[in-house]
């Protein structure tokens, strides 16, 4: 199969390439939510005038056989200048309308031809048991490329089998001790009610809420809540917005008369519930509202016939409320063959090890 690239680097293309790119997207042999085109649109408009942002679009004559979006900059290490990029999806590595296509192999070629002082390619948060993890490690051995892996972080997830009752059982212990008589408690502060958002024009009202709340939660004072963090909130609020139109976005809120109290953002994609973002105000964790809404937005999930809810990120105490369950996730970065890509790979090794950040280029 012989494939030739179309660089995607003004708005305007990106745009008209919709209809083509979901068609791309219906006939892939792996489908993820990471790979639509809302996903790399909202991803665009996050880095768009921070860095250089552009896709690549591989094509077998005029037929759309992978499209992956990605991110450069400058990367920095001890000794070291180049390029690095990120290509902005999860999960998943890329995308591909037959394994047989050479897309690593095109994609690299690109990649050399266009930034001659590249140093470093990286994928975030790819599923081991996913198509492209093998081939990303067995095309670079084949290429001579050094690499570094390791896994990031243990992502948990719900799976029922059965039904909610069967489920709610097997967890039953954990979420009465998280519960007690919180709900009692927080009604009587102030009754409360759960409301959800998928519609477009209301996806826009419900994002102001779920701003208001991340701006008031726990995360505000870490910094890491989505206003707080370079272009973030931009890529959530597109994604909502663009994922409305699909059908695929949901924020659920619990509030109360007063004001917005807790909040979920959640992608649908393939039968599966992506719940990407969740947070509440920190003056109502007594109550645990989180807790709360979480578990009202399961039992309706699974009553409309989902099975599987991906918690998303890392564990932590609150997910583990509800699976014991969870996906490896790893970090696959591949360096350039040379005298700064081993040093920088030195680095990222080293900086790993000591529970550091790689040190090259962090955009997340």
């Amino acid at each position: 199969m012989k494939l030739h690239i179309i660089e995607l680097k003004k708005m305007s293309d990106f745009l008209r390439i919709r209809p083509v790119w979901d068609r791309m997207l219906e006939q892939a042999v792996t489908r993820n939510v990471a790979l639509t085109y809302e996903w790399a649109y909202a991803s665009w408009k996050r880095y768009a005038g921070f860095f250089d942002v552009r896709v690549a679009t591989l094509w077998e004559a005029d037929t759309l056989v992978s499209a992956i979006p990605f991110v450069a900059k400058p990367a920095r290490g001890e000794g070291c200048r180049g390029t690095a990029v990120q290509v902005l999806t999860e999960i998943v590595p890329y995308s591909t309308v037959s394994e047989d296509a050479p897309v690593l192999e095109c994609f690299f070629a690109y990649l050399r031809r266009n930034y001659a002082d590249l140093l470093k390619v990286s994928f975030q948060e790819v599923d081991a048991s996913c198509y492209g993890f093998a081939a990303l490690t067995d095309w670079a051995q084949s290429e001579g490329m050094p690499f570094f892996i390791y896994k990031s972080h243990e992502s948990p997830y719900v799976e029922i089998r059965t039904d909610f009752s069967s489920y709610y059982l097997t967890r039953k212990k954990k979420i009465k001790n998280a519960l007690r008589n919180k709900p009692d408690k927080l009604q009587a502060l102030s009754p409360f009610r759960i409301v959800s958002y998928a519609k477009e024009p209301d996806i826009r009202r419900g994002f102001q809420q779920l701003l208001e709340i991340d701006c008031e939660s726990w995360k505000y004072e870490e910094r890491s809540d989505m206003a707080s963090r370079e272009g973030q909130h931009i890529f959530y609020e597109t994604l909502a917005e663009e994922g409305a139109k699909r059908g695929m976005a949901e924020l659920w809120l619990l509030v109360n008369e007063r004001e917005p109290v807790a909040f979920e953002y959640n992608l649908l994609f393939e039968g599966k519930v992506m719940a990407i973002k969740w947070g509440y105000k920190a003056k109502y964790a007594p109550f645990s509202p989180g807790v709360i809404l979480r578990l009202e937005t399961t039992k309706q999930f699974f009553e409309r016939g989902f099975r599987m809810i991906d918690l998303w990120g890392s564990k932590d105490q609150f997910k583990t409320i509800w699976s014991d369950d969870h996906f490896d996730r790893y970090a696959v970065h591949l360096y350039a063959n040379s005298a700064q890509g081993l040093s920088l790979k030195r680095q990222d090794e080293a900086a790993r090890n000591s529970a550091a950040a790689p040190s090259a280029v962090e955009l997340c």
